[in-house]
């Protein structure tokens, strides 16, 4: 059988993706508002709670495996370069969640 969470594994994914890569404050405050809205389109009652979680636990200073910035040496905190391209912006130009949803095999085009 499929538990609730098979549903949002490729809406975790990127944003795991996006937590990796690490940035601006902004480009994690997007991350976090897209993971809960797409839990929330989805109807798993607790996009508030993950988005509470995900902005109290992802903090790029906490010396956790799965902080903001998390795919560089800690401490990393938030960058402040040059204007770009948001890692969410990128992940979703690519099409990233759709071809993650294919691979695990998961309906497409969910938002």
């Amino acid at each position: 059988t499929d538990s609730p969470a098979d549903g949002y594994a490729a809406c975790c994914i990127v944003h795991d993706i996006a937590y990796w890569c690490g940035g601006s404050a902004e480009d994690r405050m997007d991350a976090d508002q897209a993971l809960e809205r797409w839990l929330d389109e989805n109807g798993s009652g607790l996009a508030g709670v993950y988005y509470f979680g995900t902005r109290v636990g992802g903090m790029p200073w906490l010396p956790t495996p799965w902080r903001w910035g998390y795919g560089w040496e800690w401490p990393k905190g938030y960058e402040f370069s040059a204007p770009h391209q948001s890692v969410s912006r990128i992940v979703e130009a690519l099409g990233a969640r759709q071809l993650i949803e294919q691979q695990l095999g998961s309906p497409v085009g969910r938002r």
